[in-house]
């Protein structure tokens, strides 16, 4: 039984990428695009919908990812029961983190996990700290590391991993923000607007340094993140 053509689909609809869904895998580009055409060919429909910028699932593509994610739980299940260790984890999980996580926090963290559960196969992905919660939502991973939301989006629930060190850094020249850094407590309400691309507060959106410039500026007052977050689709019982 080959499973692993549906383990590839399933990447790839999770990242809509061709090259980040190969390496994912661990195989070239071409061969993804030869499973792809295979399944394509095995289903007698147009999974994807490809052009040189972007990739789509068409609506029998979204069908055939559902197919496939049953069908790989269903199988995982199935050697549990074999093996007769349904008192160990396995399986796969999906994490989306920033850059900066996963150079600071995340390896020890992972690392503990993988000694305590060493059947389960992590995947994780790397990209920009403000698509943590939309990739979340949207069911591209399991799991998504990123700074504490103002407010929970409903389906989802979270964790508190650790807090992280906040540093301001001000110009030392005479000006406004150097007579207000010389106040005790820091009136913060007080500082100048600064430019931010994006409003992303200390959402999951954000980042433990700072702000990602993805679309046209905005003028807003600086307000300081509070904590570093695991979040994930909430589970029903």
């Amino acid at each position: 039984m080959d499973y692993s053509g549906l383990q590839m689909f399933l990447e790839l609809s999770r990242s809509l990428h061709f090259l980040r869904a190969s390496r994912a895998c661990h195989v070239s580009p071409s061969t993804l695009s030869r499973v792809v055409q295979r399944l394509e060919q095995e289903t007698g429909s147009v999974l994807l919908e490809r052009d040189k910028r972007s990739v789509r699932l068409t609506p029998e593509g979204g069908r055939f990812a559902e197919h496939a994610r049953e069908t790989l739980e269903r199988w995982q299940r199935l050697q549990r029961d074999l093996r007769g260790r349904q008192d160990k984890l396995s399986g796969s999980i999906a994490i989306f983190a920033s850059v900066t996580a996963c150079q600071s926090f995340l390896p020890e963290l992972l690392g503990a996990f993988r000694g305590r559960h060493p059947d389960v196969r992590i995947q994780l992905e790397t990209g920009y700290a403000a698509d943590a919660l939309e990739r979340l939502s949207e069911g591209r991973v399991d799991v998504s590391v990123a700074a504490i939301p103002p407010q929970l989006p409903r389906g989802l629930v979270s964790r508190v991993l650790l807090f992280t060190p906040l540093v301001f850094a001000a110009p030392r020249v005479a000006c406004e923000v150097e007579r207000l850094c010389h106040q005790r407590p820091l009136p913060w309400a007080e500082l100048p607007v600064v430019p931010r691309w994006k409003s992303f507060r200390c959402s999951a959106r954000s980042s433990p340094g700072g702000w990602i410039s993805l679309s046209p500026p905005r003028w807003r007052r600086w307000s300081p993140p509070t904590t570093s977050t695991v979040i994930s689709n909430a589970l029903s019982t």
